[in-house]
Order: structure tokens, then sequence, then C-alpha cells
């Protein structure tokens, strides 16, 4: 690349007085290109054609003729600086070959650059943290650049002190810092001195790094890996965005362009993403290290000094677009680069709002990864398996009081709400080593985005609801927001995330039809609920809350059949239970559970209260059954026998039932059923504790059951929300009594006494084999 500098046009900075306040690397090589003019003999290298027509190592930079990019490439020649090491009249010069001064010959310039640090080490005594290597002054990298300027500046040091060097120049510099004339240059002279501060302070931190690095015994390498991050690239980069700052602050004002600066360093700037996202880890880790830290107290305190040197770069990274609104707002629209201003503006918001983003991606990964030990998920149930968790956020609870919150937890593939256990006992004895806490979220229900049909906005006076419909059966779950911005950022990612969704589904089902594969099934229904009292009541923290995890459905929880399941279509009957498993309505097919039980589809209207949908347009009741004798009684056609695998059940000794209505068709409009169920028309009923190998279920059964239908009612619970079991194995049953003891159940009477015995606490516990 062809470099056209003119260094004797060069602003000449005032001398640096060491041990003073903020010198930067720009400024460090303007001073070093004026004293480079006091070396004997050294005028030819600072002829601009010798920097012409170079081939190969030049270091990149948005500005090449900055001083900074103009000693690199000469001292990357390796001949200029045999030559500064001549001029100290040593005993052994180092030969040079003017000829060989040219950067597509790299070899016999990384030969003159080993000649001089040899020389330098040899003869003058440096020490091998004064000199550089070939590497740092070959590489791209400002870090080690600022090596090889402290090793020439002590070489014309020594010059300087022999009286070898010539006297400085008092030629007028167009760069001497004077006053701010108006508002404008004061907002450019504020960033020039916070962006050469603020690189400083970014310095001072790696020094107190390599410290670390140095002295091995603090702390683990990989401890200052994680405190530190990416520092070093973080510093290189800042460098050379101030070289381009100060470069354009040295030109007359018509001619800065500042907005060109920030576009042309927006890809740049992810640099700072990792960083920033590693902030809170890594300030978590410099406490707990705080003992071993303190150590290198003398450099900077462990706690507070650390923090806040690291909490800068996020700090900087927020003024960067106020301080480009101030230069738009106090330039001339005629201004010949104020579109570039615009631009530049631009570039640096989007700039801090990918930092945000990942700055969120890294927290709700963060949460996420809490969130595995808050919920007593099933064994071997991940959170990761849920995709990325994209919102977070603590909303009212729909059905309970103000005062009372869900967790609701948004992840790609699913959407969990969760409720806080409340610990009512104190945790009086300290855990064991190596026991698990116990969880502190109660998982209340989940719904999968594929299984989720449209989501429902309604933002009236001051209420944000927002409806989420799935499931054919129009299942409905509301999403209540605090505000307007809350509501519009759910909305936003639910709606996106069902629409990617659908778009997906058509695009599967049209595949598999023009194939001629069956269509795929509808995914099991993706609501959960743990117990009937959902959402209504405080969670307390006892050992049973413990013992009941958070199921994930291997069915669908609305009482149809599962996928996979192939049941044909049988006549539907009812027994001595009927109250309990409800009654089918003509033309509502498959069966649907009556509304009050766990599971059944049910839908909130605007006055509180729950309807059950059917496809049947009609709302009279369906007429009466004959009763079935209980010898011959029929399971209904989502429970198929779990006593006998391989069997059949056999109908022809069922009585005569009228014909059904043929199933209508899906595409018609739904109108809500009133419920047939008579468990929410006064009837006793009795909440039971599945117990069954390591997971624990709750069903609601009416006090009047028999034990048939309550082993009916069991099965297909753990059907439904548990493993497989294989159905050749009949179930055992046994129950807790008022002394702890374990009464087996065989029959009616057992079930009777059983119930009787538990109806005055309201809970049985049920104990399944």
């Amino acid at each position: 690349m062809a470099l056209t500098p003119n260094l004797v046009e060069q602003p000449t900075p005032p001398p640096l007085q060491r041990g003073n306040s903020v010198v930067s690397l720009y400024q460090s090589c303007l001073n070093l290109l004026e004293r480079l003019h006091g070396v004997p003999d050294f005028e030819e290298f600072l002829n601009p054609d010798v920097l012409q027509n170079t081939q190969a190592g030049t270091p990149s930079s948005s500005n090449p003729n900055d001083p900074v990019n103009q000693l690199w490439v000469l001292f990357r020649l390796g001949s200029p600086l045999a030559k500064i090491f001549n001029a100290l009249r040593p005993r052994e010069p180092i030969k040079v070959n003017d000829t060989s001064s040219n950067l597509s010959n790299i070899n016999a310039c990384k030969a003159y650059v080993f000649r001089f640090l040899v020389a330098c080490r040899q003869e003058l005594q440096f020490s091998e943290d004064d000199l550089f290597t070939i590497a740092e002054l070959y590489r791209d990298d400002t870090n080690g650049f600022v090596k090889v300027i402290k090793t020439v500046s002590m070489v014309l040091d020594r010059m300087e002190d022999q009286g070898l060097l010539k006297a400085r120049r008092t030629t007028k510099r167009n760069s001497d810092q004077a006053k701010p004339t108006d508002n404008r240059a004061k907002v450019v002279n504020e960033i020039l001195e916070t962006e050469r501060s603020y690189v400083q302070d970014l310095e001072n931190l790696q020094a107190y790094m390599r410290a670390l690095q140095t002295d091995g015994t603090v702390v683990s390498p990989e401890t200052i890996h994680l405190i530190f991050a990416n520092l070093n690239a973080l510093v290189d980069f800042q460098r050379r965005f101030l070289i381009a700052v100060e470069t354009h602050a040295s030109f007359p004002a018509q001619e800065q362009n500042f907005g060109q600066v920030f576009a042309q360093h927006e890809d740049a700037f992810a640099v700072y993403e990792p960083f920033c996202a590693n902030f809170a880890e890594a300030s978590k880790l410099i406490l707990s290290e705080a003992p071993k830290l303190q150590k290198m107290a003398h450099l900077m305190e462990p706690i507070h000094g650390i923090t806040s040197q690291m909490i800068k770069p996020i700090q900087r990274i927020c003024k960067y677009p106020l301080f480009m609104h101030e230069l738009i707002k106090l330039t001339d629209p005629e201004f010949p680069y104020y579109r570039d201003l615009v631009q530049g503006q631009a570039s640096i918001k989007r700039v801090a709002d990918r930092i945000n983003e990942t700055n969120r991606k890294q927290d709700n990964h963060l949460i996420a990864k809490e969130l595995q030990h808050k919920v007593a998920w099933k064994d071997g149930e991940l959170v990761s398996d849920f995709g990325m968790l994209l919102l977070h956020d603590k909303l009212p609870n729909p059905r309970g009081s103000s005062d009372k919150e869900l967790e609701v937890y948004l992840f790609e593939k699913i959407l969990l709400c969760c409720q806080e256990i409340v610990n009512k006992k104190k945790q009086t004895k300290p855990l064991a080593r190596g026991a698990k806490p116990k969880p502190t979220l109660h998982l209340n229900g989940r719904i999968y985005i594929n299984n989720i049909k449209s989501i429902l906005p309604v933002a009236v006076s001051g209420s944000y609801v927002i409806h989420v419909v799935w499931n054919v059966a129009a299942e409905e779950f509301e999403l209540r927001c605090r505000n307007e911005d809350q509501y519009k950022k759910w909305h936003g990612v639910l709606d996106k995330l069902v629409t990617e969704s659908n778009a997906q589904k058509a695009n599967i089902v049209s595949t598999t039809s023009f194939i001629g594969m069956p269509p795929i099934t509808q995914e099991q229904s993706s609501f959960y609920r743990d117990d009937d009292d959902y959402l209504d009541d405080d969670l307390d923290g006892d050992e049973d809350d413990y013992d009941e995890p958070g199921r994930l459905p291997h069915a669908a929880s609305n009482g149809r059949p599962s996928p996979g399941m192939s049941l044909p279509p049988l006549p539907r009957t009812t027994s001595s239970s009927g109250t309990a498993m409800g009654v089918m309505s003509p033309g509502e097919y498959p069966y649907s559970p009556p509304s009050s039980y766990p599971a059944s589809p049910t839908v909130s209207n605007s006055r509180g209260s729950t309807s059950s949908y059917a496809y049947n347009g009609s709302a009279q009741a369906p007429p009466p059954v004959p009763p079935i004798p209980g010898q011959l009684r029929v399971r209904a056609q989502s429970s198929p026998n779990i006593h006998a695998a391989a069997a059949n059940p056999s109908w022809h000794n069922a009585p005569e039932m009228p014909p059904l209505s043929p199933r209508p068709d899906p595409g018609r409009t739904l109108r809500q059923q009133p419920s047939n169920s008579n468990l929410s028309a006064g009837v006793p009923q009795l909440k039971i504790k599945v117990n069954f190998q390591e997971d624990a279920y709750l069903i609601v059964v009416p006090t009047q059951l028999s034990y048939n239908e309550l082993v009916e009612r069991v099965e297909k619970k753990i059907r439904l929300c548990g493993c497989r079991r294989p159905d050749s194995q009949p179930l055992r049953l046994r129950y807790k009594d008022e002394d702890n003891d374990y009464i087996i159940m065989k029959d009616d009477d057992d079930v009777a006494l059983a119930f009787e015995s538990c109806y005055a606490e309201g809970v049985m516990n049920l104990h399944v084999s």
C-alpha cells in the first residue's frame, strides 16, 4: 500500500514531562518524531518517499498518515533502528545496506531488528523488560508497539545524555492546545481529553492484570482470564480509536469528520460485547478472590478499585451517543460533514444496542442456569432443552390478589409459569454436604410454543392483557402486564415466536401431504397444572411440596388419547361413576373431562366464570343413558384396559346405545357448552396425592367412588403425566391412616373406609406400586 506521509508538516507537540498526567500513544509518537529529527544522518528516513510502495507488514489504521502508523512502518524497515543505534557511536556499529530498506524483503528487515535488539542488550545493558520482541513489532497490535516506542525513546535518552542529539526545532505548530472558542470546540475538546483519560485507565487496568500474570502465585491463570476477559483486545482497539479521534481533532474545524470515525469503527466496537457481558460474573469473582488479591493492593485496591476500573467501558460506550448528539446539535446543517455526523450517531447507537442485547442474552443464560436449581424438575429434565431464554418477568397473578406474582419465563420452545414457595418453617439445620437445596419455585404450568394457536392482545383503559390461546379446545391463559412497555415487549416476542412456529408447521404439513405421508398430529396438551388450586393460593414450602416436582406431560392432559395411540371409535357409556367421569354430549368427540377435572380445557370469560367448550351448537342437556351393571362396566375410550395389554375390550355384552352424531368439522365455530359434571354441583370431593415411583401427582375425586373407578382414575393420571408402565401389571394401592400405617386397598369397602378416615384432613396420601 503506497503511503504519502508528510512528516515535516506534522504538528510538533511540547516536550513531554515524565511522570505527568495523560500522554497518549499518538502524543508519544509525535514527540518521538520530533526527536528523531535531531538524530545525525537520519533525515533520509524522514523523507516521505521512503515510506512509499511498501508491500508487506503495514499496520491497519483509519488514517495511514497519522504519526503512529508512520513510525510503525519506519521501524519495521529495520535499517532505521540500526541507524539510530549507530548514532550513539558504539564500538561495533551495525552494518547498514541502504538498498535493502524495503518491506518487500521482510527477512532482511527482521535481521536489522534482531541486530538492534542484541546491540541494545549487550552494549547498552538494557534488560528484557526494556526491550521489545521482533513479533511485537510486526504483529498488528498496539500493545506490542507501545514497547517499541519505549525502547527507541530510551536509546534517544542515552543519546541526549551524551550530547549527541541535536536541539529541538521551534517550528510553529497548528496542534497546540488552544482554549476552545465556541461550544462545538468545547465538545470536541471534552471528547478528546476524556478519551485520553479513559485509555489511560484501561492501560492501568492492563498493567495490573500483567502484574498478576507475572507474579503467578496470587490467583490462577484461569481466574485472571475469567476476570479480565478480552482486556488486551479492548485496549488495542481503544488506542486505535483514540488515534483516529486525535488525528481529526488536530484538523481545522471545517475538516473534522468525527462521524466518519464512528462509522468506520462500528464493526470493531464488537470487542466491547464480551467484556461488558462478563462484567457481572467478573465482579462476583473479584469479590470471592478479594483475600488473595489483597497481596497486590499496593497496585490497586482489590474490590472497589478493580471494579470501578472495569465498569468504565460500560460507562464510556453509553457516553458516545451523547457526544454525537451534542456535536450534531452544535453543527450547522450546511457543514460539509453534517450527514456523516448523523450516520456516525446511528452507528454508535447500533453498537450500544448490540452490546445491550449481548448483555441481555448473558443475563438470561445465567437466569436459566439458576432456574434449573429453583424448580424440582423431573429427573433428567434440563432447562437447556427449552432453547434460549428470551424474556423473564414477574407478572401479576391472573387468578390471585394483586399482591401475588407469577414468575414467567419465555423460552424459544416453551412458556413456563412459576410461583414462589413461601417457607413457613425456618431452616434450623444447615444442609448436609452434597445435599441439594430445596426448590424455591413451584412450577404451575407450561405451554409449548408450537401448540399456541393465537395471541390476542387487549389494552383498554390502563389494563394490558395478552390472551394466549392454544390447542383445538381453545384453552386460554392470561398474561397480565404492568405497563405498556412490558405489554409491547411480551406481545412482540410471543407474536414472533408463534408466527414462526405456525409457518413451520404449515410447511411441514404441506410437505407431508405432497409426499403422501400421514399428517403430523399435534403435540400433547401443552399446559400442565400441578393441582386444582392453580394460581389461587400461596404455596407453602413444607416437606410435601419438595417431593412434588413439576412434570412434563407425556400425553394429552385434556383426556384425549395421546399421540401414537390408535383407538377405534367406540360407543360411549356411563357407569356408577358417571358423575366423576362426566357424561358425553351428543356430537362431542372424543371424550372431554368435566370442567372441574384438573386437566379439563376451560376458558375464563370477562366475568371470571369458566365454561366448557364443545363442538355441537346445542346447549341442551344430553338424553339420559341407561346404567351398566358394575361387572359389565365399560371403560372410557381414552382409558384402555390397564390389566390386559394384548386383549381388546369386548363390547358385545354392552347394551345398545343411541347412535352418536358424526364428528363435526373442526373448522366450525366453537360454542360454549354448559358442563354436565356433578363435581361442581356440590358433590363431596377429596384430594388424593398419588405417589408413584419417584413422582407425585394430585387428583380430585368424589367421595362416592368404587375401587375399580379409583384404580382407573389413578392409572389414567399416571399414564397422562408420568412415564410408561407395563399394562399387564395391576396397580397396588396403599394409603396412610391416622396412625401412619400403610393399609392395602382391595375392594369398595377399603376405599370407603380410606375416604372416611382422610376426609377430615381433605387430602389422602395414596402410594401406588
